[in-house]
């Protein structure tokens, strides 16, 4: 640590004060000169301190221990300071690298929830999402007292399209009748999930069984478009669908399970009668064709 003093007489433009080297030196101004205003142009000048002639040595002494002291203090606060701004410095690059993780992981759960919940071959809902979004719609429709509509459609001849054509064929047939049904779905409430293998189901909030029975009809409709050949099915030169419909009105005295029973129970009366059809059940069965 360094301190200076100028006896007697001051310059402004002498002083320590005036280089960027020794700017920081404290200065103390002994003087004969006991006025204010020149204590004044002391301290204007950079002065640390203004000791007037005559003096004591010991006051000297302690003026100068002060200073030093005063000195060594801002040295420390600026070391300490300066640990700060490095420590705010990495603490900050600590939370930028966490937020950065926990986008990336925000991400990748993201990811993995869509993985988890579609199907990988034909990019509907799978088996998981339909179950889970079933029971949902069911309790909303029952609170709300609505009716809820199921449709379950199953490809015709499906094994006999893979025997001939070979199964990458056969996933790509799978992959058009999705896209098919999907077409035929207006409203973002509606789910298209594919249920198993060459089965795909539909679950329609708040539908009445003459409205399912429309999407089934457009269901037909967009596969027929589709003209997938199917040169050995027994129902149709084409790709065709069987389907059952089950409408309900959700009620304590029922469940999700039993919508889904009725509408498989409607699906196995469209196959035993001829395929290529749709069948409704609402507790009594009847059977449409197209």
């Amino acid at each position: 640590m360094t301190i200076c003093i100028i006896d007697n007489s001051y310059c402004h433009s002498a002083t320590p004060k005036n280089s960027s080297l020794t700017a920081t030196i404290p200065v103390i101004f002994i003087s004969a000169l006991g006025q204010a205003t020149e204590k004044i142009k002391g301290f204007e000048a950079g002065g640390a301190d203004y000791i007037t002639k005559p003096f004591q040595a010991e006051e000297v002494l302690v003026r100068v221990k002060y200073q030093l002291l005063l000195q060594d203090m801002q040295e420390q606060l600026q070391r300490q300071n300066l640990l700060l701004e490095r420590q705010n410095s990495l603490l900050q690059k600590e939370i930028d690298r966490r937020k950065r993780t926990e986008i990336a992981l925000a991400q990748a759960n993201h990811r993995f929830r869509q993985l988890a919940s579609k199907d990988g071959l034909t990019g509907l809902a799978n088996r998981r999402q339909f179950d889970q979004y079933l029971e949902q719609e069911w309790e909303q429709s029952l609170q709300k007292e609505e009716e809820i509509s199921l449709i379950l459609c199953d490809v015709d001849q499906f094994k006999n399209y893979n025997d001939t054509y070979g199964h990458p064929a056969g996933d790509g047939c799978l992959a058009q009748i999705a896209e098919a049904i999907s077409r035929a779905v207006k409203r973002p409430q509606d789910l298209v999930a594919r249920y198993g293998g060459e089965e795909f189901v539909l679950v329609l909030p708040n539908t009445s069984a003459a409205g399912a029975v429309q999407v089934a009809k457009d269901i037909q409709k967009e596969v027929r478009s589709k003209q997938i050949s199917h040169r050995t099915s027994t129902v149709d030169q084409y790709i065709t669908l069987s389907l059952g419909i089950c409408t309900m009105l959700a009620t304590p005295q029922r469940s999700a399970i039993d919508l889904l029973l009725a509408a498989d129970q409607a699906l196995y009366q469209a196959k035993q009668s001829g395929r290529n059809r749709y069948y409704v059940s609402d507790g009594s069965l009847k059977d449409e064709s197209l």
